[in-house]
């Protein structure tokens, strides 16, 4: 139940990232608007600081999801995918998403926060072969 909770809350974000970036660049208000925010957020929050240390307990997750499972599965595919696009959302998120770069990439995190959750609650019958022997 919790996993198809969270996948619904992942394609919503998913969903909301494209509606951010299609009104952003289409309407003149929306811009404005996120051009206002990115220098209210920025000057309140160290963004970039808070995205880099989230991409590094991302890539330091896997490395151990990876270590402990010894394969590749649909979750840990996604997990890379989300972890990708945080990192060039990170470095070239201004270029690629113009200026909703900050929202898209907050976006990204709760994507990327939701499907450590996923993947932690994956509890599969050889994760406990221990326990039966």
């Amino acid at each position: 139940m919790k996993k198809i909770i969270t996948t619904i809350f992942q394609i919503l974000g998913f969903i909301g990232i494209g509606a951010i970036y299609y009104y952003t660049d289409s309407r003149m208000g929306m811009r404005r608007h996120m051009v206002y925010m990115n220098a209210r957020y920025e000057s309140t929050y160290h963004l970039k600081t808070i995205f880099i240390i989230s991409l590094i307990v991302f890539i330091v997750f896997l490395i151990f999801y990876f270590y402990k499972k010894r394969r590749i599965d649909f979750d840990s595919i996604i997990m890379i995918l989300i972890t990708l696009a945080i990192g060039l959302s990170i470095f070239f998120g201004k270029e690629i998403f113009g200026e909703s770069f900050n929202l898209i990439s907050a976006i990204l995190v709760i994507e990327g926060v939701l499907q450590l959750i996923k993947m932690l609650g994956n509890k599969e019958k050889e994760d406990y072969d221990y326990l039966i022997k």
